[in-house]
């Protein structure tokens, strides 16, 4: 599938395709409805004239139509608006779409609404504006397919947002319906075999790195892409990171990283318009909360009601815990001594106190020379008791008995056990196929 500019398409197709719909179809204004022909070759070079900022209509702006292909099939049409006034910032925002009556409910409009969005990004637009009739659900799952939420809404529509960068950086850059939707990917999985066939995945990680990276190249494998790795000092050497950006995209279809340096995957995403997803960093580690939220919430009745109680210093692993609960909603408590809280979240200096009422307790490792330190706040099953009725121990590993956490607390049934790692590989699956849906480049689409 691809758009093509009307200007550029087969204006015989294209008029037909036009003629498919009715005058105005759930705020899809059909702006030639009744042309003939003649007329519509005629409108084409306004268009033209138009997505050059000439000769518009007072209160016009800058637009350009696109006609979404399959193939040989025209199938629908989808306009951007370059930029907004205040009229349409208000009201239709910069992208309206129709699919043709025979095409609708195969997902042709999920793909044209991503492709479009890269076109918008392309534009520099990096929150795209839309809106849709309250009586159209199927649109609004269009729109929510390709992370928009509903930012406000009138009597008759819902008016949305949507980020257009396709790369997954931290959890809060998405709305709770785009990780729902991430979510539902790993849920139907087994659906997107092969969607990754022909793909190149470049990886950047540390030889350290074991179950992220042996998750995220096996899920490659099972999709059907290829997956080439580095090390990430290659991204430390003297060559502007543009630079080296630049050529990798000639090749690359998404990149994976892992680096201590957020700031650097931050500049990656934003030299590549391709999706770069963060495998961790100093700051955060956004793979792994998201595939332990999402196997909470396979095990957990209302895992976003549940208590949460991180047991650690501040560092990636706390701080990927608070980026969670801002995402979720989720209700999260520290527990560390004097000077390791994590800034923003509510710490309790004494563990036998902050373990009461928790539902789900968390571990980090602990640095060598802060052991001491942590002597008191080590993981028990004695202290394990003294949480909520069916609590759960989600220790971060590497773990290291003896130290966060007890041995005789991993060997009891609170320890939430190493299969409840295993849904990394289909979320980590999710979130690849779910920026690259972002950015086109897949067709399993809704």
């Amino acid at each position: 599938m691809e758009l093509i500019r009307i200007q550029d398409s087969d204006y015989r197709k294209t008029y037909d395709l036009y003629m498919s719909f009715p005058k105005d179809e759930n705020g899809f204004v059909n702006s030639v409805y009744g042309y003939n022909y003649e007329q519509f070759l005629d409108w084409i070079e306004l268009k033209r004239n138009w997505s050059l900022g000439k000769e518009l209509p007072e209160g016009f702006v800058p637009d350009t139509s696109f006609v979404l292909t399959d193939g040989d099939a025209y199938v629908g049409i989808f306009n951007l608006r370059h930029f907004l006034n205040d009229f349409l910032r208000e009201g239709a925002g910069h992208i309206g779409y129709g699919i043709s009556g025979k095409y609708r409910g195969k997902g042709y409009a999920t793909k044209g609404l991503a492709l479009t969005l890269k076109k918008a990004r392309q534009m520099g637009i990096h929150e795209a504006y839309l809106s849709v009739h309250k009586d159209n659900p199927a649109s609004l799952k269009v729109q929510q397919n390709n992370g928009a939420y509903i930012h406000h809404e009138s009597d008759l529509e819902y008016f949305t947002r949507i980020d257009t960068g396709c790369s997954f950086l931290r959890l809060t850059d998405l709305s709770k319906p785009a990780l729902s939707g991430i979510f539902a990917i790993a849920d139907e999985i087994e659906r997107y075999k092969g969607c990754l066939s022909g793909k190149t995945i470049v990886m950047f990680f540390p030889a350290s790195s074991i179950r992220t990276r042996v998750s995220f190249e096996k899920g490659i494998y099972l999709l059907g892409g290829q997956s080439i790795l580095f090390d990430p000092s290659a991204l430390d050497k003297k060559e502007d990171l543009r630079d080296v950006c630049g050529y990798l995209q000639n090749w690359a279809d998404a990149v994976i990283v892992r680096h201590r340096d957020l700031q650097l995957v931050e500049q990656m995403s934003q030299a590549l318009s391709i999706p770069v997803i963060n495998a961790m960093t100093d700051a955060n580690h956004p793979c792994e909360m998201l595939s332990d939220l999402y196997t909470l919430s396979k095990i957990r009745p209302d895992y976003r009601s549940d208590h949460y109680l991180f047991v650690g210093a501040d560092g990636n692993i706390g701080r990927a815990w608070k980026e969670a609960a801002e995402a979720f909603d989720l209700d999260l408590t520290q527990c560390a001594p004097a000077g390791y809280q994590i800034p923003g979240v509510e710490c309790v200096s004494k563990l036998s106190e902050a373990i009461r009422g928790k539902d789900i307790v968390c571990t980090d490792s602990i640095p060598q020379e802060d052991l001491d330190k942590f002597r008191d706040f080590r993981v028990t099953k004695d202290v394990m008791d003294l949480a909520n009725a069916g609590a759960l121990l989600n220790p971060c590993p590497p773990f290291y008995r003896g130290e966060e956490v007890s041995g005789d607390v991993i060997d009891s049934h609170y320890f939430a056990g190493y299969d409840f790692k295993q849904n990394l590989l289909k979320v980590q699956q999710a979130i690849l196929i779910y920026c690259m849906q972002r950015a086109g480049l897949t067709g399993n689409d809704d």
